[in-house]
């Protein structure tokens, strides 16, 4: 059996990276900024709180589903969750790729 991996690339031209470089470097600053006075109250109130307290913090649920689950449609959960979204690729199932494609 012979496996063979190919990419194609088609790179963005220079000039459209660079912009889209600058671009980003002026949101990170921006957000930077936005969340700056979020960032200190949270350290602040961090800093008062005790070892016994923290320890009796609800811990995150942590959700595993496979990419095809996601949904936009649903709307959040107050308590802390995350949900990891998996795409599993199974071999094809003759064996030969140019019939399963």
């Amino acid at each position: 059996m012979n496996v063979i991996g190919v990419s194609l690339i088609q790179p963005m031209p220079r000039i459209i990276a660079q912009q889209f470089h600058s671009l980003i470097s002026v949101m990170e600053d921006i957000v930077e900024k936005a969340t700056e006075p979020v960032r200190e109250r949270l350290r602040a109130w961090s800093k008062q709180q005790s070892p016994e307290g923290i320890s009796r913090w609800e811990l995150p649920e942590l959700i595993h589903a496979v990419d095809t689950d996601f949904t936009a449609g649903r709307k959040r959960n107050r308590s802390p969750r995350y949900t990891g979204y998996w795409n599993i690729e199974r071999p094809p199932e003759s064996g030969n790729p140019a019939q399963d494609c």
